[in-house]
């Protein structure tokens, strides 16, 4: 079987991510039946103000609305 080239370009950018910005955790879940692919990022305090501030414009004004704890 061979490698989807979305899930290899998902390991490059994250293996890329990983360089700059070491204080992130990357988890990547692929749905079932070739559903969507979905990558979570978190980290330590603070991090999702960040993550906002760098994807503004980009994909935060895109993303669902979190769920209240």
């Amino acid at each position: 079987m061979a490698a989807s080239p979305i899930a290899v370009a998902i390991a490059a950018w994250i293996t890329l991510e990983r360089l700059c910005c070491p204080s992130i955790t990357f988890t990547v879940e692929f749905e079932n039946q070739r559903g969507p692919i979905a990558v979570r990022m978190t980290g330590q305090p603070g991090i999702e103000q960040f993550l906002l501030a760098e994807f503004k414009g980009k994909i935060a004004d895109r993303l669902p609305p979190r769920a209240s704890s």
